[in-house]
């Protein structure tokens, strides 16, 4: 009879440990994310009901966003740009947030176009001027806007094409809805 019930218990504990852990609840709790500049990190905490993604920093923990276990974990964002005083987040569906590092709060956030590695520029279409082209100076840390050519219920975003970008100018190349191809000068300002 012991020799029973020390098999089933043992038999019992063994199927345990060999169970796969769940992907979508984590035992090692939390996990980071990723390191930041200057000490910073992004940590994401799961339990079962809510991933949370936070950012940490000398004497600083800040909530950035939650999602619950049902969405999918992309929702929580992607890393585009780690500067000293800030970072940038893309999330799905192109929607972008720059972050200040000391507060964690969100300097702008809008709709990404695409990160120029060469130039450390990030353009995007800011959510607080939709008929603007907006760029996020990663070297002078500052944001410029820029008139959209189109009016404001067209796709501006999506029609841009090819961009040069100097220290006193700023082209752009884009496609009108009848498919012509135009070229806009803008003037920056320093």
């Amino acid at each position: 009879m012991r020799f029973v019930i020390l098999f089933l218990l043992s038999s019992f504990w063994l199927g345990l440990s060999g169970q796969a852990e769940d992907p979508k609840y984590p035992t090692t709790l939390p996990y980071r994310a990723g390191d930041l500049k200057n000490g910073y990190q992004l940590l994401l905490l799961t339990d079962e009901n809510y991933r949370t993604l936070r950012l940490t920093g000398p004497g600083m923990d800040t909530l950035l966003q939650q999602i619950t276990t049902k969405q999918d974990r992309n929702e929580l964002g992607f890393l585009v740009a780690d500067v000293d005083s800030f970072f940038i987040m893309q999330y799905p569906y192109t929607n972008m947030k720059i972050y200040a590092k000391h507060t964690g709060q969100v300097i702008a956030q809008g709709k990404f176009i695409e990160k120029d590695i060469a130039s450390d520029i990030v353009y995007f279409v800011d959510s607080k001027k939709p008929d603007f082209l907006a760029l996020y100076d990663l070297k002078k840390k500052r944001i410029e806007s820029y008139e959209s050519p189109y009016d404001a219920n067209s796709s501006f975003s999506m029609r841009i094409g090819n961009k040069q970008i100097g220290d006193k100018y700023l082209v752009v190349w884009y496609i009108l809805p009848d498919n012509t191809l135009k070229k806009k000068y803008y003037a920056r300002t320093n």
